[in-house]
């Protein structure tokens, strides 16, 4: 009996990691499509993108999907954009990106035009936690994770684009604030950028506006408690790395770099709580649809 459980267990075991490994292989999200118009032959070119997104946000950075998924020649812009995208990257063509600021700027925007595209492709969507595989185990895992997509000629997850290209790279911070996951939680969407000079003004308008909003950030001084959104506790590393007093307990520092990003009142308010709780709200996956 022992012989007979001793061959079928590891064949048992072996079929369970194959079903796993098809229910998990990767979707890879492929476009082909030409180069935008006038694509020019240095430099990365997002206007494309840009004219895309004045036409399909509003005014408080939500995206009308649907509008966008029933206009052919708008998705099929988007398309030719993520082209690009897939062609060139600071990688494989540093000679287009010559700047700092640069790189991040693509990053930044083809996280976003691909995050925006995968959710046209499965339009209808309440949530992108909805793309589901059947042996998941955490909410976004299958949008974010498992659905692959092709970036300056590599295959990358938009999990990995996040993480490697600018989390492990030590981008700025700030950056966090122009990342659109099409969430209810996630910053606004905000225009692209281009030049040195528009990128860091984007940085720091999104980094002030995100904290002014009392859903991301909330001081009550009368229980000395500061209720802060969930991608603080997340990526809260990112941000105390760069924060002032550097051998301060971390809960303090995060409190620092944030009071560096705010405007008045809400700075001075942020140095006087210094020493307050964090608690830190559940994150809205609820589609940021307009």
């Amino acid at each position: 009996m022992l012989a007979i459980l001793l061959i079928i267990f590891p064949l048992f075991a072996l079929l369970l990691f194959g079903i796993f490994k098809w229910f998990t292989r990767a979707r890879i999200n492929r476009v082909d499509a030409p180069l935008p118009d006038h694509f020019p032959d240095d430099g990365f070119d997002h206007q494309s993108f840009q004219k895309l997104l004045d036409q399909f946000v509003n005014d408080i950075g939500l995206i009308d999907y649907a509008r966008w998924h029933e206009d052919e020649a708008a998705c099929t812009g988007l398309s030719r954009y993520i082209a690009a995208v897939q062609c060139y990257s600071p990688e494989n063509a540093p000679e287009r990106f010559p700047a700092p600021m640069d790189s991040l700027s693509y990053w930044i925007n083809a996280y976003n035009a691909l995050v925006i595209g995968q959710v046209l492709k499965y339009w209808p969507l309440k949530s992108v936690t909805d793309i589901k595989l059947p042996l998941e185990t955490a909410q976004g895992m299958s949008f974010f994770y498992f659905h692959k997509h092709i970036v300056g000629g590599q295959v990358m997850s938009l999990f990995t684009l996040e993480q490697d290209k600018l989390i492990k790279a030590k981008a700025d911070p700030r950056m966090h604030f122009l990342l659109n996951c099409a969430s209810g939680s996630c910053p606004i969407m905000r225009p692209v950028g281009g030049t040195a000079e528009e990128m860091e003004t984007l940085l720091s308008e999104a980094a002030a506006d995100f904290v002014a909003d009392t859903s991301n950030l909330l001081i009550e001084h009368g229980t000395g408690t500061i209720i802060l959104s969930s991608i603080f506790k997340w990526y809260m590393s990112d941000f105390t790395h760069v924060a002032p007093e550097p051998n301060s307990p971390r809960e303090k520092r995060l409190i620092a770099y944030l009071s560096t990003v705010a405007r008045e009142p809400l700075k001075g308010d942020l140095r006087r709580a210094v020493k307050y709780k964090l608690i830190f709200t559940p994150f809205n996956w609820d589609i940021n649809s307009a």
